[in-house]
């Protein structure tokens, strides 16, 4: 008899007692376990993590929230155990998908509030309860998603987030986020990769497997609330900020590409040096004019947090065949919010490095009829591609 050690490398489960920790405290815990920025060895027991969150309770509240946890609590607790606290309402289904999209990347995982309610709101309960009142709240923590490669990419709703883009000028914008059709997560009532069904692009519920937990037919369905966001100090730009730059510069200036039929699909999300130069050095020479090309690439001077911007060049309507990355923009992930976080652009197709350079060339006219901020980020993207002298920065 040979006795072997196998090692698997997966998440821990946490369920709630009531007593010291409700189902926030667990999410939060599960979290920090899921989270590859903290080293788990020192991640903070659970009665640790509610007593963190008792810190920011005035004195005549409870001891100890054995409850449950507020958000502001919550994001106290992330904080004591040495991450920053990104607390984000939801908009819409559109814009959680792409923080899921954005934050899991570079191992920020996130924790979402939400409420829990019938499918079927109408009718009665044997108690007499209406069905429309909601079961309660409640805390997961997102561990992972599932990227579709069937469904149609919807285009992602923007009602909702603030824009100077005048009407005139906004364009359908389509992010590659918009796919994902189900999201895993840490449920201390189910187990630690729960999946969680998206019901409609446009529409807040989202599908659980709490019925099934409860031994009833009835469906029970998730409505977001609250998305909080344990991420390293480091991380000062956030996704809202590259959101809204790429979209301005969807609008502005990428006319020709659509006056031809295509379709830019983007993808938006946080990556590290490490990661980005391990995948250039592994990708192959035809992606690269030149060997001097892939070595410019490699030897860029880079902060440790960058946001990755691809685009994906989509012929006709057919925008999930997402075969290879047309072009990248990059952007200080470290900086602050007034300066000029654009790096740099990398292009893999001489194709797509000529396309983006005439799209820019638009009639300034129009940009200043636009009423464009002349330190709008989407603006230096362009005088970057524009400006001959620039191209140095543009690989």
């Amino acid at each position: 008899f040979i006795r072997t050690r196998a090692t698997i490398k997966s998440l821990a489960f946490q369920e709630q007692d009531r007593a010291l920790s409700a189902c926030a405290t667990s999410a939060l815990w599960s979290s920090f376990h899921g989270s590859s920025l903290l080293d788990v060895d020192k991640v903070s027991a659970p009665s640790r993590i509610t007593e963190n969150a008792k810190k920011i309770i005035p004195q005549y509240q409870l001891n100890h929230p054995h409850r449950g946890l507020t958000p502001a609590q919550m994001a106290s607790s992330v904080r004591e155990d040495g991450l920053d606290p990104l607390l984000c309402n939801f908009i819409n289904t559109s814009y959680l998908k792409a923080l899921m999209r954005a934050y899991l990347s570079v191992g920020v995982t996130p924790v979402l509030g939400m409420s829990l309610h019938y499918a079927d709101e109408s009718g009665f309960l044997e108690n007499g309860i209406s069905k429309a009142v909601p079961i309660g709240n409640h805390a997961v923590a997102v561990t992972g998603y599932h990227i579709s490669t069937t469904l149609p990419i919807p285009s992602f709703k923007t009602d909702d987030i603030p824009t100077i883009l005048n009407k005139t000028y906004q364009r359908d914008i389509y992010l590659k986020s918009s796919a994902i059709d189900k999201i895993y997560v840490h449920d201390d009532e189910i187990g630690p990769f729960a999946k969680m069904e998206f019901l409609n692009e446009y529409w807040q519920h989202i599908k659980t497997r709490w019925y099934m937990y409860r031994n009833t037919v009835e469906e029970i369905n998730a409505t977001v609330k609250d998305i909080l966001l344990p991420k390293p100090h480091k991380i000062r730009i956030s996704f809202n900020t590259v959101f809204s730059i790429i979209r301005e510069f969807n609008s502005l200036y990428m006319k020709s590409w659509y006056d031809r039929g295509c379709r830019i699909v983007w993808d938006i999300y946080l990556t590290t040096v490490n990661d980005f130069k391990k995948e250039i050095s592994l990708r192959d020479k035809v992606y690269f004019n030149s060997e001097m090309h892939k070595i410019d690439i490699l030897t860029l001077n880079l902060p440790r947090y960058l946001w990755r911007v691809d685009g994906y060049m989509i012929n006709g309507s057919d925008n999930n065949n997402l075969n290879s990355i047309n072009f990248t923009l990059l952007f200080d992930a470290t900086d602050i919010e007034n300066s000029d976080i654009f790096i740099c652009g990398i292009h893999y197709d001489l194709l797509s490095r000529i396309d983006i350079f005439l799209s820019v060339l638009n009639p300034l006219s129009e940009l200043n009829a636009q009423k464009i901020s002349k330190f709008s980020q989407s603006l230096r993207i362009a005088k970057e591609y524009s400006d001959l002298l620039a191209q140095k920065i543009i690989y």
